[in-house]
Formats: structure tokens, sequence, C-alpha cells
């Protein structure tokens, strides 16, 4: 539009103006889009590149995730979650599985995520009932899966720098098992790899507790002694906080909810301090009593 039509319609001239401008915005941001690489997919899931057969892809992920934690920018929670897809395998993805870790016989990733899965079978055929109240058809189950994981677990030792995680879950069968000394070794190797650690520790301290054959003493000492290995103080809070749910549990089977509820509610009170997922990592009693059903404590998480 010429000026002199400008001056005398003002608000029109305005108009055509902005709207042409407004064109010209749409346009630059087109070509920019056109230009520019399309942003990545979200990572296809653990289980669906095992059906897939997707084995180098996916020894790939799992062991970046694996140098990532050696160089020091991946924490151990983190780690530990990244294999938690092996934890619930069934039919094919576990014949998959176990066709990867058969292919893959120098992968520290492979061997670890079979043995993994193992225990987690092994886990599930004892259940959480007492002892001798499982069947011995369970009891065999149990000590079968636990046989491979073991294999596989002790296989994938030599494979990577650092193989924390491998510890982490061989503790936690011999703990089942029984074998509180080859504990005690997997606490001090773990211990080594990663000397803040709290999973490891965390797992050992609950082998220490009446119900697993220990005492309260026992479980004193070794806070004590991890307090003067120099632990973080989130660790000895973990710790604490473990001592303080296994109490409020011996109350509770002994009907006394009067004594057990402050044990439970001091366990979530530490636990709230530690953050992240701890709580529902190591305190399912504490959680069970304090935040589920009809009752639900303010520290819950």
């Amino acid at each position: 539009m010429p000026n002199s039509a400008c001056r005398a319609y003002g608000n029109l001239c305005f108009w055509q103006f902005l709207i042409k401008a407004v064109r010209l915005a749409v346009a630059a941001v087109s070509l920019a889009l056109a230009g520019a690489p399309m942003r990545a997919s979200a990572e296809e899931p653990i289980t669906e590149l095992l059906k897939a057969e997707k084995f180098t892809e996916l020894d790939e992920r799992l062991s970046t995730v694996q140098k990532k934690f050696e160089a020091g920018t991946l924490g151990e929670i983190e780690l530990r979650n990244a294999f938690r897809p092996f934890y619930n395998l069934r039919g094919v993805e576990a014949e998959k599985l176990r066709t990867f870790a058969a292919a893959a016989s120098r992968s520290y990733v492979a061997h670890l995520a079979l043995g993994i899965y193992f225990k987690r079978r092994g886990l599930d055929a004892r259940g959480e009932t007492s002892w001798r109240d499982v069947p011995f058809a369970d009891r065999s189950r149990m000590e079968s899966a636990f046989e491979d994981a073991l294999k596989e677990l002790k296989a994938s030792l030599p494979l990577t720098p650092k193989p924390y995680l491998s510890a982490f879950h061989l503790l936690h069968v011999a703990v089942y098992l029984g074998q509180q000394q080859e504990a005690l070794v997997l606490l001090r190797e773990g211990n080594k790899m990663l000397p803040d650690n709290g999973l490891i520790r965390g797992r050992y301290a609950t082998s220490l507790t009446p119900r697993w054959g220990g005492s309260y003493q026992q479980l004193d000492r070794f806070i004590a002694e991890t307090k003067s290995e120099g632990a973080p103080p989130s660790v000895l809070l973990q710790l604490d906080a473990i001592r303080e749910d296994d109490i409020g549990l011996t109350f509770w089977e002994q009907h006394d909810r009067q004594q057990a509820e402050p044990r439970f509610e001091r366990a979530l009170e530490l636990a709230k301090q530690v953050g992240g997922s701890f709580a529902e990592d190591f305190l399912p009693t504490s959680l069970d009593a304090m935040c589920r059903g009809t009752h639900h404590s303010p520290l819950c998480p």
C-alpha cells in the first residue's frame, strides 16, 4: 500500500505490515526446521531388543552404562536400575537372554544380565515365608536357580575393571545361602570398588539382623566400623534406618504396635533425609505399616 494510503488508513496499514511479518517469521522457522536433524526417538525397551534379537545394540547400550559407572559419571542406583528389566523376564524373553549370553561369551553385561535373571528366579522360588515353611520342591528350585546365578555372576567378574553390580548380586545370593563369610568378602570387594557405596553395605547390614541369624550387637558394630571407614553421612543414615526398620518389625511380630510404630517413623524420617528410592529398596516393613492402607504417615515417600 502506498505511503499516502497508509496515512489515510493508518490501522489498516499497520495490520497488513504485521501479517506480512508473521508470514516471514513462519517461513523462516519452517526453513530452519527443514534443515535441522531429526530428534532421536526414545530408546527401544530392553525386552524389545531381546525379542528382536538385537544383541549388538543391547550389548552396546548396557556396556555404555557400565563404562559410565566405571568413569564415575553414573551412580550405583542408576547402574542397578539399568539392569532391572532382567528381573521379571518370562518365556521368549528369557530364552533370548540365554541366547544373548551364549553368543557374547566375553561380554560382561551379558553374563551379569543372565546372572541377575537367575538370581531373581531363585528369590521367587524361595518366597517370603519362613524358611521352615518353604516346601522342599521350592527349596530345590531356589538352589538350582542360585547355582545358575553364581555361575554367570562369577564368570562376569574378570570381564570388566569394576564389576560392582556383580558383587552386589553375589552378596545377595550368599546371604540367602547362609554364606556369611563369603558375604563379608564380597562386602570388602564392593567397598574397594566403590568406597562410598550404600547398596552393598545396606544389603550386608540386613544380613546382620536377628531374623537372618545375626544380632543387633553385630549390626551396631558394623555401623561403627562403617563410620570409622569414612563412609558418607547418607550411608550411615541408611544403616541406622535399616536397624530401626528391623527393630520395628520385631515389635510388630510381637503384636506391640505401640513400640513398633515409633521405630517405623524413625526409619522413614531417616529415609527422607537420604532421599531417592532408599525407602522402597530397604524399608518394606516401615512402608507397609505406615504408608499403606488407612494409615499414612506424613513421612511416607
